[in-house]
């Protein structure tokens, strides 16, 4: 009997492996669809709840309040892809500069290592620097903001269509939808207030030191403050190039990096959790991990869905008997296992 039970455990658990990997590959090759997709589920989540208020609040007719509401978030998404493009662009247009830039600071600190002693070829560097692929690099980036792009008028097309077939659905959606639209809703409400504030702080850092591309910058912190743990890292790190072109050594560098890294720790640690709370109820282990699968899965995109999608995936197992434990696992709680009766 015993010997049977173990052969079912072994049988569950390897048909489980199978079913991952198989759910795995196919949002791998799935992926062009289903993340727009997602996204436009998400980005419902948001709407919802200002359709609502128009109507219930300000006692507008619910076609009125659909168009007002879908009217409002095409603006949105179609006004950050064409700031991404302005950005984008305005990059592209001084990569030349920014080329005889790095050059310029290459060449002083390799006289600088010579002064000191050091044999370095500074001809054969010189050379190599000359010769970086800045056109390739600029296309590669163009090709990505197409991606982009497109990815957001797909988005807004599924956008469309799930809020309008929504409106004319009048059943009471089941517990575990209204749970789930609840903490995702919330959720990215608060990541749309906190990401606000980071890109306007960062901009107006380096609007104030003067920072070409500030502007960039600072939509760079709104899209990265979405992604969890890592994101105020790189909000951090990716101007530390533009600033030491610039500014090289002098007290403006460090003192810059240093307020944008103050700005990123006081909204990761002080002004996300009063907003976000234990809404999630996820442990930062398990973000972190699902963080990396919906990277190594989608890519960046994964990694702005994955704590959302891993929230919804607890709520799920929760409510599944047999499944329970992994739900309390991914919020941390684990539970002690029985002390044995003694005889």
């Amino acid at each position: 009997m015993a010997r049977a039970n173990r052969f079912a455990r072994t049988n569950n658990v390897c048909l489980v492996i199978l079913a991952a990997v198989a759910v795995a590959v196919t949002l791998i090759y799935t992926k062009i669809i289903l993340i727009p997709f997602v996204f436009a589920i998400f980005l419902y989540e948001t709407a919802s709840p200002l359709q609502k208020k128009l109507q219930n609040r300000f006692k507008c007719p619910s076609t009125l309040a659909l168009v007002l509401t879908i009217g409002f978030f095409t603006s949105a998404l179609l006004g950050l892809g064409f700031l991404v493009v302005t950005s984008v662009q305005e990059f592209i247009s001084g990569a030349q500069d920014y080329r005889a830039r790095v050059i310029l600071l290459s060449q002083e600190a390799i006289h600088f290592l010579i002064s000191k002693g050091l044999e370095i070829d500074d001809t054969t560097l010189i050379k190599e620097l000359t010769n970086l692929p800045v056109f390739s690099v600029a296309r590669d980036i163009t090709g990505a903001v197409a991606a982009f792009v497109g990815n957001i008028v797909l988005t807004l097309v599924f956008f469309m269509f799930i809020i309008t077939g929504d409106s004319v659905t009048s059943a009471e959606p089941p517990e575990i939808l209204l749970e789930i639209n609840q903490k995702t809703s919330s959720y990215v409400v608060a990541k749309l207030v906190t990401s606000l504030i980071s890109a306007v702080l960062v901009w107006i850092v380096l609007l104030i030191f003067g920072t070409e591309l500030a502007f960039m910058f600072g939509l760079l912190a709104f899209l990265l403050n979405f992604i969890p743990n890592i994101g105020g890292v790189l909000v951090t790190v990716l101007p530390i190039p533009v600033l030491l072109m610039e500014f090289g050594l002098a007290w403006k560098f460090p003192v810059a990096v240093g307020i944008i890294g103050l700005t990123q720790i006081f909204i990761g640690s002080f002004l996300e959790p009063r907003y976000l709370g234990e809404s999630m109820d996820l442990h930062p282990a398990a973000v972190l991990i699902f963080l990396m699968f919906w990277g190594l899965i989608w890519g960046v995109p994964g990694m702005f869905l994955a704590v959302p999608i891993t929230a919804i995936l607890k709520i799920i197992l929760s409510k599944i008997e047999a499944t329970k434990p992994l739900a309390e696992l991914l919020a941390g709680r684990i539970e002690n296992p029985r002390p044995a009766e003694s005889n």
